[in-house]
């Protein structure tokens, strides 16, 4: 076992102008706070980040801390020893081009092929 761990430096933004919360496989860490200014009048801050969590880190385990200079800190065990190994296999097509001569088109399954594009 392992830690997954985020830091992130928000020193302009009080405990309450702060939202973190899980959604599918992804944090999702929203600040936001208004300052009224009398001759500059309203000034707004607003972030948003998101994070993909690893495999083997469940959300329900996540902890978050938020120190009195302004790092924010997201920490979960990372359970290694659960995540499935993955293996894809990648087929290879021998095609031709226009002048017959060979070319191996490597895909794998997994993702999508835009366009191909001519560059000749």
């Amino acid at each position: 076992m392992n830690n997954w761990q985020v830091r992130l430096e928000i020193q302009n933004f009080q405990p309450d102008e702060i939202s973190v919360k899980a959604v599918d496989r992804y944090i999702m860490v929203e600040g936001k706070h208004e300052e009224r200014g009398e001759r500059l009048g309203l000034i707004s801050h607003q972030f948003t980040r998101r994070y993909v969590l690893p495999d083997g880190v469940n959300p329900d385990n996540i902890t978050c801390s938020l120190t009195s200079n302004g790092i924010l800190t997201l920490a979960a065990p990372r359970h290694i020893e659960n995540v499935p190994k993955k293996e894809v296999k990648i087929t290879i097509h021998q095609a031709k081009d226009s002048n017959g001569a060979t070319v191996f088109d490597v895909t794998s399954p997994q993702k999508e092929r835009g366009p191909s594009v001519d560059r000749n």
